[in-house]
């Protein structure tokens, strides 16, 4: 039997349950939600600059890699995009920002197709540049990027449309390649910093004794808390007893 309180369910004071989690026998229920494992994904993202061969998205250790032809192909940006419904990562195509002016355009245009619950991975391969009308729109999807003429650079963005500047995950680097790691849940990104997306993971781990007259124990608990929920609690416990002591 479920009760709405503190006041009683009728027409004009409805209650909505939104899951029930049942248990048979006599079992010690946990208070709090953890999801399961297959809720909870994993996604890298690497780009490089000047003498970089590829770029990758490795989504759950299966990675999608993209290679820079001894021909310049594959040269720039590399566009990616995340189906958070399917978890399905897809390539959508490379983009030579770094000589060609029709590519910058083309790269503008496909960045902005990338909507709904769909997230935007961008990395780059060897050698680019960036345009007034590139850095709106990465910025739009949670960039902090600058203007910038043809330049050796690794970039990296995960992020989503509406993000605004500086709210999506951000990389550049002049001298080295760069990884990004950031957890999927639920289909939010940890990382992001708007639209209602996780912006806080943290570990909470105590370690405290208790005695009794016949043993001691030692315990150790550790809590990954994302946003204030509990996505993983690992929990030790070591009991000494006399018979143990020398």
């Amino acid at each position: 039997m479920l009760y709405n309180t503190p006041q009683g369910t009728s027409s004009s004071n409805p209650a909505d349950v939104d899951w029930v989690c049942i248990y048979e026998g006599n079992v010690n229920a946990p208070d709090f939600f953890v999801p399961a494992k297959e809720d909870t994904s994993t996604l890298v993202a690497e780009g490089g600059h000047w003498g970089a061969e590829k770029s990758a998205v490795t989504l759950n250790g299966v990675p999608q890699i993209v290679e820079r032809g001894s021909d310049g192909a594959n040269r720039g940006l590399h566009l990616w995009k995340l189906d958070t419904l399917q978890m399905k990562v897809t390539f959508l195509d490379s983009f030579d920002v770094y000589a060609e002016e029709e590519a910058k355009t083309n790269f503008v245009t496909e960045l902005n197709k990338i909507t709904g619950d769909n997230i935007a991975i961008v990395t780059s391969c060897d050698s680019i540049s960036i345009t007034e009308a590139m850095q709106t729109a990465l910025n739009n999807f949670g960039a902090d990027a600058e203007l910038l003429e043809q330049s050796r650079t690794s970039l990296v963005l995960i992020g989503k449309k509406g993000l605004g500047q500086g709210n999506g995950i951000f990389h550049t680097s002049t001298t080295n390649a760069i990884a990004v790691s950031t957890m999927i849940f639920n289909g939010t990104c940890t990382g992001f910093n708007s639209n209602g997306d996780f912006i806080s993971y943290k570990h909470d781990t105590k370690a405290w004794m208790e005695n009794t007259e016949r043993s001691i124990s030692l315990h150790a608990r550790d809590i990954e808390t994302i946003n204030g929920s509990i996505t993983s609690i690992n929990e030790s416990v070591f009991t000494v007893l006399p018979e143990q002591i020398a």
